[in-house]
């Protein structure tokens, strides 16, 4: 089964041949980051029901759910293998109805970087991703199988039909623009706080607390990686919320996107 060609269609229009336009690629970026908190919040209730705690887990913004758990780059949020449980039972009825019809994941690598009314159009979201009850097609695409659709690729090991040559080419070609998009949205974080540090002066250690802070950690694991007590931290999240006149990490995320207009600040403080 080849891939509907409406849908390569669009994709073909919105980026031509390998490189997305930079305005284009900032929109994408963009509505990734203001919307990942969705995919993050159904991601902790089902990380919470399968262990019954308060399991660390972390924020989805890159496609690579096994990064590295002692990298120091704070561009790159890790993961528990309680969350990385939870995205594999939400995932896997999706991807059998994907894997059921290959031809689909390469709709579905070509839905990823389409406007959210085009594909929630599509027989793709009808037939793979509304019977799980996903509401946001943008997040169940982004965040539930974008990790997923290359396996496609390795029938011998994912037990799927095999793909076309056209698919195939298809998919790596939709991969490479989606590199671009994911590693601007993993590297968003450090830039926002670095554009605020030479702003505003801020000092060394609320520098690190909110690089961290935006990737998606916890008080305590902020903590942990820059070697402070959690009121530490606590206590520069809050001078950092003052500072920036925000009351939370989504304003802070949406500093970077411009929604907020970034105030005068007081002289810094150490």
């Amino acid at each position: 089964m080849e891939a509907s060609a409406s849908i390569l269609d669009l994709a073909s229009e919105a980026f031509a041949l390998d490189s997305p336009t930079a305005d284009r690629l900032e929109y994408f970026v963009n509505e990734t980051l203001s919307r990942h908190a969705q995919g993050a919040s159904m991601l902790r209730v089902v990380c919470n029901e399968m262990h019954g705690d308060e399991s660390e887990f972390k924020p989805i913004l890159r496609r690579d759910f096994h990064a590295n758990q002692a990298s120091a780059d704070t561009a790159t949020p890790f993961y528990s293998h309680g969350m990385l449980q939870a995205h594999d039972v939400l995932a896997m009825p999706i991807n059998q109805r994907l894997r059921a019809q290959p031809g689909q994941a390469v709709e579905s690598y070509a839905g990823d970087l389409l406007g959210e009314e085009a594909l929630l159009a599509s027989s793709l979201y009808r037939d793979c991703f509304q019977p799980s009850g996903f509401q946001d097609a943008w997040m169940s695409v982004r965040v539930i199988d974008a990790d997923y659709s290359f396996g496609l690729i390795a029938p011998q090991r994912t037990g799927a039909a095999r793909l076309s040559n056209s698919e195939i080419n298809t998919l790596s070609t939709l991969g490479r623009i989606t590199g671009a998009l994911w590693m601007d949205v993993a590297q968003r974080p450090v830039k926002t706080a670095d554009h605020l540090l030479e702003a505003h002066g801020l000092p060394e250690t609320q520098v690190k607390v909110l690089k961290f802070a935006l990737t998606g950690l916890s008080e305590k694991w902020i903590a942990r990686r820059i070697d402070r007590s959690p009121h530490t931290v606590h206590n520069h999240l809050r001078e950092l919320y003052r500072r920036f006149n925000v009351s939370s990490r989504a304003e802070l995320i949406a500093l970077s996107l411009g929604r907020f207009k970034t105030p005068s600040v007081n002289p810094k403080q150490t």
